[in-house]
């Protein structure tokens, strides 16, 4: 990724929050704490604050002031069934899974929406698990190892970066419609200092349980393949920790997963 690109993310990003809609509204198309302050086709002021912790939390509040009527359009992950939206303290309604729920604000309108964020599993390639909480996909926490390969000017630096754990662990997991039988969940707040999406500072995490899996080994100085699932392994079961993908720069997140007999202490 060229130093250019990686730039460009964040205000692309940002910039595509909202859209206006063909008749005069807006659409929240992707969520993120943010104000917008735009015009309606009437030429009508409309603004919209969005106050959320996603995506480590699912509340989103947003709070749409206008001077005349406009319909607001909130867009509902695909994942997210069970989401619920209440408007300006009113009675709790169903927002439609990979719908846009919408809401006719006139004046000040208060939406609270709880997106639901519930843990999943998808099957990858040799029925390797991947799990999501929420928009988040989950990778091992490797420890890591960073070696100064080069430096260039405006300190840009080329680096190695090797494990210091093991990587190829087995997963118990033997449900994938109830994931939380097996993952545990759970959040422990921003860390100060700390950046987000890194190892240190990640708010979230899953605990699990797991056993080394010593077929599984390198190929051409990388992981390979993983083998198909599910597996079977003589070592021991251990606690495994899982953290968000973007938290971690060795990045393990299609895992076998063992037998459900082999899961066992």
């Amino acid at each position: 990724m060229s130093i250019g690109n990686f730039n460009q993310g964040w205000p692309k990003f940002v910039s595509h929050l909202f859209f206006h809609s063909p008749d005069g509204g807006l659409v929240l198309s992707m969520i993120a704490p943010c104000t917008v302050n735009t015009m309606g086709l009437d030429g009508s002021k409309q603004t919209v604050t969005v106050d959320t912790m996603y995506p480590w939390d699912g509340l989103v509040s947003i709070t749409a002031q206008s001077t005349a009527s406009f319909p607001l359009y909130i867009r509902i992950p695909s994942w997210a069934s069970g989401t619920t939206a209440v408007i300006n303290g009113g009675k709790q309604q169903m927002a439609v899974a990979g719908q846009l729920f919408k809401v006719q604000c006139s004046g000040m309108t208060k939406v609270v929406v709880n997106i639901s964020m519930t843990l999943r599993v998808e099957r990858r390639y040799n029925q390797a698990a991947s799990i999501f909480k929420g928009p988040l996909l989950y990778a091992l926490e490797i420890g890591e190892n960073y070696t100064t390969l080069r430096s260039y000017a405006f300190k840009s630096k080329d680096y190695q970066i090797t494990n210091t754990t093991p990587w190829n662990y087995a997963l118990k997991l033997d449900d994938d419609r109830h994931p939380e039988k097996d993952l545990q969940f759970s959040y422990r707040g921003l860390q100060s200092d700390q950046p987000p999406f890194s190892l240190t500072g990640s708010p979230t995490m899953i605990k699990a349980k797991g056993r080394l899996l010593q077929e599984w080994d390198l190929n051409l100085g990388s992981a390979a393949a993983p083998p198909a699932s599910p597996v079977t392994s003589a070592e021991p079961v251990i606690d495994v920790t899982l953290l968000p993908f973007g938290a971690t720069d060795l990045r393990v997140g299609e895992i076998p997963t063992l037998k459900p007999s082999d899961g066992d202490d």
